[in-house]
């Protein structure tokens, strides 16, 4: 900022102040010389003075007497009366008059020249600063006005820069009151106060320490704040919404462009910026299933999370970016969350070595339980990044299914050639450690379901229904984890949505070695065991093997 220069006021300050300590000495040695001369005076009339008011109540009394004749005769007597006893009481009295007047104008001279002291012993000449001719305020020198200014700046909340002091000051000498001197922080103030419109107190919010916006005041401020937490709890009940980064208030002024209205800075507070939002896993989650939940295609999961693949499998707990945007203040709402789950009923077999293989009976039916489990939800923006249980409660405990099953083996006569030379016959077994059919092999939804689905617990053994060779081992697609063996002669067998494989692509199996455990990887609803029986690269029923 640039300020119009003038002579230094140092030399203006010394020649002031040798000014007036020669007109306050002049002045005290005038006050004692008219001192001295009032006392001479009144000394030497004071006797006369004593015989003269004598002599004046004399005349009073005579003057009264003739005033109070001319008013009998008339009225209008008493005026010439009153003139002629005035001229023959002056002509009389002129002695004591002279000696007042030789003790009054001294006097009086004496109390003039006893103010003008006083004025100047509390006076000094000072700078009037003056901008557009309006005057400021009064200082001793240019030095407190470049403190004030930059007090005044200080004093603002100007974020933006917006703040634009006046450059065009001026400086004019002047004689001044003391008390009429400003230091830097009552100038600071009268500067502020020139600025009219420009500044206004407001109150600011913060988030972190970015600066977004100002309002008239503090109430309207946490009515915004507190409105946009409403928007995320509205119709939940046991909501408890919060901001997930610092919000302050700052009360102060502020230049008037940065007060917004507060529709104006409720819309800047939700306003979409660059910044990630991010899902904590849970158990079972998977690229496919963490797309669908946020509603994104699994390749662009995959673009904000360079180190997945749409095969990844996701970690318990692992932090997943659903997004690259999120409003500039986010909300963290937690809420409780119950579900009712159906339990599934184990299925206990029986083994009957008399039945043939694949021949089962019911000996008691199963029956599904029910379980509350309560979570507690976690969304930021209203999207969900964490769920975790808080209570599981039984409601109803599911009954055991009994199962006997046939131990006997069936033999499968194979055609090994097509030109029907020898015949070796391959004995199929039941792949899982216990389990039911809960999906056969046939139409379903629409399209043909060409294998059987057996169901049993999470981590279930699954076995190599015949003996054979690991073609292939790991994760495919849909299937999940699965294994598939070639048993010779165009048989072939899979086994799929397994939790976890035991063996490896290569390696020779023999008939019910352990390969894999029952899961629910890939697409599927429930955990259990995929199992197919390939004949000649056609896959048809297991059921017509086991």
């Amino acid at each position: 900022m640039s300020l119009q220069r003038k002579p230094s006021s140092d030399s203006n300050r010394s020649k002031t102040k040798r000014i007036k300590i020669q007109i306050i000495d002049r002045s005290q040695q005038v006050i004692q010389y008219s001192k001295q001369a009032i006392v001479n005076a009144m000394s030497k009339t004071s006797l006369r003075t004593k015989a003269e008011c004598k002599r004046i109540a004399q005349g009073l009394r005579i003057a009264c007497e003739e005033l109070k004749k001319a008013w009998r005769k008339h009225p209008l007597k008493i005026v010439p009366t009153f003139a002629h006893v005035s001229a023959k009481g002056v002509k009389r009295h002129k002695g004591v008059i002279a000696s007042f007047f030789n003790v009054a104008i001294p006097t009086v001279a004496l109390i003039a020249l006893v103010s003008v002291v006083n004025f100047w012993g509390g006076a000094s000449f000072a700078l009037a600063l003056e901008c557009n001719g309006e005057t400021i305020g009064y200082v001793q020198d240019k030095v407190v006005v470049e403190q004030a200014l930059a007090q005044a700046q200080s004093s603002v909340v100007d974020i933006n820069g917006h703040l634009e002091l006046p450059e065009n000051l001026e400086y004019k000498l002047t004689v001044v009151q003391d008390e009429d001197v400003m230091d830097n922080s009552q100038l600071a103030e009268a500067l502020l106060n020139n600025m009219g419109d420009q500044v206004q107190t407001a109150s600011g919010l913060f988030v972190g320490d970015q600066f977004v916006g100002a309002v008239d005041d503090t109430d309207t401020a946490n009515q915004v704040l507190n409105e946009i937490l409403d928007s995320y709890t509205e119709g939940k009940e046991q909501a408890e919404a919060n901001f997930t980064e610092q919000v302050t208030v700052k009360e102060g002024l502020y230049p008037s462009g940065d007060v917004v209205s507060a529709e104006e800075i409720k819309e800047d507070l939700t306003s979409p910026v660059e910044k990630e939002q991010v899902y904590h896993a849970a158990e079972g989650d998977t690229v496919a299933s963490v797309s669908e939940k946020f509603g994104l295609e699994p390749i662009q999961l995959v673009e904000l999370n360079p180190t997945l693949t749409e095969e990844s499998v996701i970690q318990d707990g692992q932090n997943v970016v659903i997004a690259n945007e999120q409003p500039l203040l986010s909300v963290e709402v937690v809420t409780v969350e119950s579900v009712i789950n159906q339990l599934d009923y184990q299925s206990v077999t029986v083994e009957n070595s008399h039945k043939e293989q694949g021949e089962q009976t019911v000996l008691q039916a199963g029956e599904m339980g029910q379980e509350q489990v309560d979570y507690q939800v976690v969304t930021v923006n209203g999207q969900e990044v964490s769920r975790s249980v808080t209570a599981t409660t039984l409601l109803k405990a599911p009954v055991d299914e009994k199962i006997e099953i046939g131990t006997m083996e069936k033999q499968v006569e194979v055609d090994r050639s097509a030109n029907g030379g020898s015949r070796t016959s391959i004995g199929f077994q039941w792949p899982v450690n216990g389990g039911r059919v809960s999906s056969s092999f046939g139409y379903r939804w629409g399209k043909v379901h060409e294998a059987m689905d057996i169901a049993a617990p999470y981590g279930t053994s699954i076995y190599a229904s015949a003996g054979g060779t690991v073609e292939f081992a790991g994760w495919k697609g849909s299937y999940g984890y699965c294994v598939l063996i070639d048993h010779g002669n165009g048989y072939k067998t899979r086994y799929a949505h397994c939790s976890s494989l035991k063996v490896s692509t290569g390696q020779k199996v023999s008939q019910g070695q352990v390969i894999a455990a029952v899961g629910a990887t890939g697409f599927a609803t429930g955990n259990h065991c995929h199992f197919e029986v390939i004949k000649n690269g056609t896959k048809v029923n297991p059921a017509n093997y086991l």
